[in-house]
């Protein structure tokens, strides 16, 4: 996952995107990730998951879940220093999570699926091999069998030192079978994340970068 072909400068304009971008996402979905993250008993919607940033010299940010109300709060994830878990999504039957842990304060990342008590943790091997650095944003498709992703493909040498291809991706629980979803055509140009599907499956929504829109301070 090195990143190959870009400067120091690009990096650190990518990380500070995918940090504003991340915190925009984490407080906007943060009343909608409602899931059955608790005993298959559990009343769907009854339990909210969300990122938690530990305070302290570690830059580490964790998963936690806890009632609707608050209440009962428990930790689901372990990082280790400079590590975060972000974008959490619950799969349709509530048993499973998929997340992007970000991995030395955004040098990298990787998708992780785990149990929703915390329990059988894995990593699928979905290619990023250099020139990806970095995988974004999971989520699940509406059967549960399959997850879809962003890739993010350098050199970073597009406008505004965008990425050579940000585009979605699916792919089954085991990381095979990956294929394309966004449509040919607008790598470099447009990033896509974020991804969510219609329940029965035939529509899909998502967030669109139009990358030269896009302004660094």
């Amino acid at each position: 996952m090195r990143q190959s072909g870009s400067t120091h400068s690009f990096r650190n304009a990518l990380t500070k995107r995918r940090a504003e971008r991340m915190l925009a996402v984490s407080v906007g979905l943060l009343g909608v990730l409602a899931v059955a993250a608790a005993p298959a008993s559990a009343k769907p919607g009854s339990r909210i998951i969300w990122t938690r940033f530990e305070r302290g010299g570690a830059n580490s940010a964790r998963l936690v879940y806890a009632r609707a109300n608050g209440s009962d709060l428990r930790r689901l994830t372990f990082p280790g220093s400079h590590t975060q878990d972000v974008n959490a999504a619950i799969s349709p039957d509530g048993r499973q999570i998929a997340f992007e842990r970000d991995l030395n304060d955004g040098d990298s990342s990787k998708i992780v699926l785990k149990g929703a008590r915390g329990d059988h943790q894995r990593v699928p091997d979905l290619g990023c091999t250099d020139p990806c650095v970095f995988l974004d944003a999971p989520t699940w498709l509406n059967s549960g069998q399959r997850i879809a992703f962003t890739p993010v493909i350098g050199p970073f040498d597009q406008v505004n030192h965008s990425a050579r291809s940000a585009v979605l991706h699916t792919a089954r629980r085991d990381g095979s079978d990956i294929r394309r979803l966004s449509q040919p055509g607008i790598d470099g140009k447009f990033e896509d994340y974020h991804a969510r599907f219609s329940p029965d499956g035939s529509y899909v929504v998502f967030d669109r970068v139009r990358n030269a829109d896009v302004h660094e301070a």
